[in-house]
């Protein structure tokens, strides 16, 4: 609901404001296409009439999931990737919505953070009520929120949990262990709804539960992407002076912090490299050694910041260890097991000398290992989890190691657990499967 909600806007908004980027990128009748466009059209067919997923089709009833169709339908129903100019102005017109409308909005003189009380006894939805993709060749007649990205709970308070999620933004609970829990949506006037990832700030080495950063531009189900945001206040207000966009950006994959020194470091993966903030968000600059390149995963490990990215299907690990400003691949990090493509790190608490990295073929062919660090990420070994091993368990759903099968490009999910002293708890998750290893990924 909400990412057809923001569709709607947003071309409300381009219309009212001439936006070009999308007026000039819409095809016409009669008009023939660019070059671009005709590639656009052609994969955009190519996903409705995949031989494969008609066979399916016509053996099930169902269609597969397509998260590649899915891009190209934003792609052909905006025209495009969204100008810089047109998110900053974008930003400007949701803070005039804010300020028509005071005390609508989350924050607003001082309102509690809560859910706003409803009355009534009979309800009747007026829509809209469905999340129809025509690439999937289905229609889910549900409202939802949107794919999970990140989930931030609160270090000892098991009731308050900030959720990120694709199309819905961020939300917030304070009572998770309710049955059921109530969240309230707190980025709906920030000018964008398309989480990318989210991350704590804090100050002196202190992690501050009210302070988030928010990265909107979501790798797969299009937005407005490329804008960076602060709250102070658990989500209250997301202040004009913070929500920065990042030129050229459209997909921030992934957000870290550092709060060791008396304002945040912030890291920002994106898919033309890098973006690091030395002031708490105030202002960010391009990393010039990481401008270029899908930088999917970022992790603080012993030997410094490590980072993957993906440059044309291929994925090289970088290390910084000067705290973000600089980044090398020559300083003995080396690519895992070579020729790997996209690539999630983890590690159990930053700083940690164990990293995992869950990797893909190249170009995200499929899911190649795990490969596991005891260096900080200066050497990797390989430990076997791919379509040739079994769990201990199988069964006919997930009969062999391989967890990302057939969208190996999208379905990605490596966790530590930071209690395990010798961090060889580790979880892995995929297309629609997870598994579990006690032993660093030897048996799962």
């Amino acid at each position: 609901m909400r990412e057809l909600t923001v569709c709607m806007k947003v071309f409300a908004l381009a219309a009212m404001l001439g936006c070009p980027s999308l007026d000039a990128q819409v095809a016409t009748p009669g008009v023939p296409a660019r070059p671009e466009e005709k590639e656009q059209h052609s994969a955009y067919k190519s996903f409705l009439l995949d031989p494969k997923l008609k066979a399916r089709e016509e053996e099930t009833g169902e269609r597969q999931d397509d998260a590649a169709g899915r891009i190209d339908w934003w792609r052909q129903h905006m025209g495009g990737e969204l100008t810089t100019e047109f998110k900053q102005r974008l930003i400007s017109e949701a803070e005039k919505e804010r300020a028509k409308f005071p005390g609508i909005f989350l924050g607003d003189a001082g309102a509690p953070l809560q859910p706003v009380a409803v009355t009534g006894t009979s309800w009747t939805p007026i829509g809209p009520t469905d999340a129809s993709k025509e690439q999937n060749g289905l229609t889910y007649f549900k409202v939802d929120s949107g794919r999970a990205r990140t989930i931030l709970p609160v270090p000892g308070d098991p009731n308050t949990v900030y959720f990120l999620t694709s199309g819905g933004g961020l939300w917030k609970t304070s009572n998770f262990l309710a049955n059921p829990p109530t969240w309230t949506a707190l980025t709906d006037s920030v000018g964008s709804t398309s989480g990318g990832s989210a991350a704590f700030g804090g100050a002196s080495g202190t992690l501050n539960p009210n302070v988030v950063f928010v990265g909107f531009g979501d790798p797969f189900d299009g937005g407005v992407g490329g804008i960076m945001a602060k709250t102070s206040d658990g989500g209250s207000t997301f202040p004009a002076p913070t929500k920065i966009v990042l030129p050229a950006v459209t997909k921030i994959y992934d957000v870290k912090v550092d709060f060791s020194g008396a304002s945040e470091m912030v890291l920002a993966g994106t898919n033309v490299g890098i973006f690091r903030s030395t002031n708490g968000g105030a202002s960010y600059a391009s990393v010039g050694t990481l401008s270029t390149g899908q930088v999917w995963s970022i992790v603080r490990t012993g030997a410094g910041w490590l980072a993957s990215v993906d440059v044309t299907g291929t994925t090289t690990f970088y290390l910084s260890t000067d705290n973000g400003a600089t980044w090398s691949s020559s300083t003995g990090v080396s690519t895992p097991g070579g020729g790997i493509g996209r690539t999630t790190l983890a590690v159990g608490l930053p700083g940690d000398m164990v990293v995992y990295a869950f990797a893909t073929t190249t170009s995200a062919a499929a899911q190649k290992d795990l490969y596991r660090s005891a260096n900080g990420g200066a050497t990797w070994t390989p430990t076997g989890t791919n379509s040739t091993t079994t769990p201990t368990n199988p069964n006919a759903d997930q009969p062999n190691n391989d967890y990302m099968g057939g969208q190996s490009f999208y379905n990605h999910m490596v966790l530590v657990d930071p209690t395990d002293a010798t961090r060889n708890t580790v979880f892995v998750g995929g297309n629609l499967s997870t598994a579990r290893s006690a032993d660093g990924g030897v048996t799962w």
